[in-house]
């Protein structure tokens, strides 16, 4: 069992308690100039239910994928208009968490009712493959970011955490109790297939390495002072950054 950390660097929010900045500081940055670089795109959704989350394909043209209500809604990257076999619903509940695979041609998700399921993006249809082990809201379903195309990862509410053999519908490994509490975050590592980290509601973020013994459970494990919503690598590969409660 790998020991806890806290070694966190928080930053907090302050709610709109900002000091303004003068007019020279807001236009005269090259952070300000850097932001006002970029133009404003309106994505006619024509969603009308809540969102549940959003992920950007890894393969041009970087497609768009919103989970919302119990579907999965496609825009393309280039137009930003809905692709012309959106949405994908094959779902019994809401659906959560897309994942595009590392050359976006396949894309994953979860939901409420506990089921893993991978479609083609590129087309209609149902769902290609359907992983079912979990017995609680999947929220969590993450692909590595490298160049695995066979395994993905999946944390639910039920506290169990999953690496899965995509094309057997098997899980290889799974974590019974991998966490006190919902795993709500996941993030694969950006410079290893082969490492992932999770956060949860019991206010820790874990580190696994797949090529350890289940045995040895997780590689290091941080103490978060409230119920973890957001985990993500960073590019290095070396620095964690999550977010939850008010920081």
């Amino acid at each position: 069992m790998a020991e806890e950390s806290n070694c966190f660097f928080p930053v907090e929010c302050t709610h709109g308690r900002r000091k303004p900045l003068s007019r020279k500081t807001q236009s005269g940055t090259p952070e300000s100039r850097f932001w006002r670089s970029f133009k404003n795109s309106e994505l006619a959704s024509g969603l009308i239910l809540p969102v549940t989350s959003l992920e950007f394909s890894p393969a041009s043209p970087f497609d768009l994928a919103a989970a919302s209500s119990a579907s999965i809604h496609l825009f393309d990257g280039n137009s930003l208009s809905p692709k012309s076999h959106s949405p994908l619903s094959s779902f019994s509940d809401v659906a959560y968490s897309p994942s595009f695979r590392c050359d976006g041609a396949l894309l994953a998700c979860g939901g409420e009712s506990g089921l893993v399921q991978v479609f083609n993006p590129l087309r209609s249809g149902h769902a290609l493959r359907r992983l079912r082990f979990h017995s609680r809201p999947v929220r969590v379903v993450r692909f590595p970011h490298a160049a695995d195309k066979l395994h993905l990862f999946s944390g639910g509410d039920d506290a169990i955490l999953s690496y899965w053999d995509v094309s057997t519908e098997s899980p290889l490994l799974s974590f019974p109790g991998a966490h006190r509490d919902y795993i709500r975050a996941g993030s694969p590592s950006s410079v290893s297939v082969d490492v992932f980290a999770t956060g949860s509601y019991d206010h820790t973020v874990k580190v696994w390495d797949v090529r350890m013994s289940p045995d040895s459970n997780h590689v290091s494990s941080f103490a978060h002072a409230t119920p973890v919503e957001s985990v993500l690598f960073l590019p290095s590969g070396g620095l964690i950054a999550t977010a939850g409660g008010i920081w």
